[in-house]
């Protein structure tokens, strides 16, 4: 119901919720993460929606390719492409989806090389938006890396690409203090990709807890001090 209402009262391209081209990837994303969660337990849905939230989905596609943040590459644009990326994962394969997905993946290769520096951080130089661009990143990879071999070409990324992704969750892991937040540095507007676990106290989002940031990263590389960075309890460390 929220989904139909939502794309309801909201045709594509008319009013606020169409106004950027990153707060629609976003959306894309968070709608088909809710979509598979419900759907792993065991939630059933008819055909008829089925119908229009994949008619929904391709909109929010079409929309993002047609309003790229190309003229200021940074973390709308790379948002951009790891929404698009999600959209074009869960579309059954045509020319277009599969051309979204080629383009995503590269596009996030060579954005990551762009935007994160050496030692881990933003290029932004806000703590903050390194939370928000190293969601996007981690999720769109492990995504892609989950993609049978036959969508992807294998290996979809290079070496240096996963120590960049290693590199960001370290650089958060170093800025956390022992209260569990992290160094605020520059603009901090809250933004998120997911919240798919979301520090909560006092009945307040803890806004400067970047933890689960450590704790997704390590869903790709299971590492022990990632785990108690993270604050992760019964987790089996691979290694």
């Amino acid at each position: 119901n929220q989904a139909l209402d939502c794309i309801a009262a909201n045709p594509p391209g008319f009013g606020v919720n169409w106004f950027s081209a990153m707060d629609v990837s976003i959306r894309a994303a968070n709608l088909l993460v809710a979509f598979d969660i419900f759907k792993r337990h065991n939630a059933e849905f008819d055909l008829k929606f089925i119908a229009e939230f994949n008619t929904s989905i391709r909109e929010h596609g079409k929309f993002i390719e047609e309003n790229f943040s190309l003229t200021h590459k940074a973390n709308h644009y790379l948002t951009e492409i790891c929404g698009l990326l999600y959209i074009a994962a869960y579309l059954p394969e045509t020319e277009q989806s599969n051309h979204w997905l080629n383009y995503c993946i590269e596009e996030l290769s060579s954005e990551v090389e762009r935007q994160f520096l050496p030692d881990g951080g933003n290029f932004e130089a806000s703590t903050s938006y390194h939370r928000l661009s190293g969601e996007a990143v981690l999720y769109a990879s492990a995504l892609t890396l989950g993609l049978p071999e036959d969508r992807i070409s294998s290996p979809p990324f290079k070496p240096w690409y996963l120590e960049s992704l290693e590199r960001l969750a370290e650089f958060t892991q170093h800025i956390t203090k022992p209260s569990g937040h992290v160094i605020q540095i520059g603009d901090n507007d809250n933004g998120r990709f997911f919240k798919i676990c979301p520090p909560i106290r006092d009945s307040e989002e803890e806004i400067l807890d970047h933890r689960s940031l450590i704790g997704a990263a390590n869903g790709l590389f299971r590492r022990r001090d990632f785990t108690r960075t993270s604050g992760l309890r019964g987790y089996v460390d691979a290694t």
